[in-house]
């Protein structure tokens, strides 16, 4: 039986801390930490519309450890959570270096809710973060191109899969602007108008696309499905990171 109410800004922090509760009752003395990470602690959650993102550290990542919390997790996502990440203390330097822009972009927005801070120390080497956000970069460029050839037909429903791919798309802007210079912690938006502004790109139609997005993105016009595209392809062109990794 589901103990969680509907996905609300109000409701979360109580969603949360029931979850928080079932977590430390039956992880016990293998827990290490349960960090909240993503837009909620970002600021930039929206209601019923963001996830909720949760890390939890133990220090065994076995079968038995995944089955005591297996129950509660079900129960977590049968309410429209997304599956928390769970990693063992011994392999949190290693998987920070596999995957950079989400540890990067963990470091700068995360709350600690059991434990001790196991985020703030770390520190990714430069050169990961290059290949991961050319390569995912890269990657969405040829899915969104791959869809357009599919659904140019079917605006409504090539509008939905570039609205879903915009915050991804945000965050790996965020991971090029970090390539430039250190930044201070920053929403994905305002990263994505900086870096724009930096390589003397047109900010405008960034602005256009988010406004579409946050307004309208049930449907959209040709000029926001070509905007996008040149954007990205823009970006790929002028942010250097092609001449740094050849």
């Amino acid at each position: 039986m589901s103990w969680f109410k509907s996905k609300t800004k109000e409701n979360v922090s109580s969603d949360l801390k029931t979850f928080q509760e079932h977590l430390v009752q039956r992880a016990g003395e293998n827990l290490e930490s349960i960090i909240l990470y993503g837009s909620l602690a970002s600021g930039e959650f929206q209601d019923d519309k963001s996830d909720v993102n949760v890390f939890i550290l133990l220090k065994d990542v076995n079968y038995t450890a995944l089955a005591e919390l297996s129950a509660i997790v079900r129960d977590w996502m049968g309410n429209d959570y997304p599956m928390p990440v769970i990693m063992e203390t011994a392999e949190l330097m290693q998987y920070a270096q596999s995957f950079p822009i989400e540890f990067l972009d963990m470091k700068d927005h995360h709350r600690v809710l059991v434990g001790t801070d196991v985020i703030a120390p770390l520190i990714v080497p430069n050169d990961l973060l290059k290949a991961q956000t050319f390569h995912e970069l890269s990657m969405r460029q040829m899915q969104l191109r791959r869809s357009t050839l599919l659904l140019a037909q079917k605006p409504k429903e090539l509008a939905k899969v570039f609205h879903q791919s915009l915050p991804s798309v945000l965050a790996l802007l965020r991971a090029a602007l970090r390539l430039q210079h250190p930044i201070e912690p920053m929403s994905k938006k305002d990263a994505a108008k900086q870096l724009l502004q930096e390589l003397s790109l047109n900010v405008n139609q960034l602005n256009q696309i988010l406004t579409w997005s946050e307004t309208h993105p049930k449907e959209a016009s040709n000029e926001i499905f070509a905007n996008y595209l040149d954007l990205i392809e823009d970006v790929l062109k002028n942010m250097g990171i092609s001449k740094t990794l050849s």
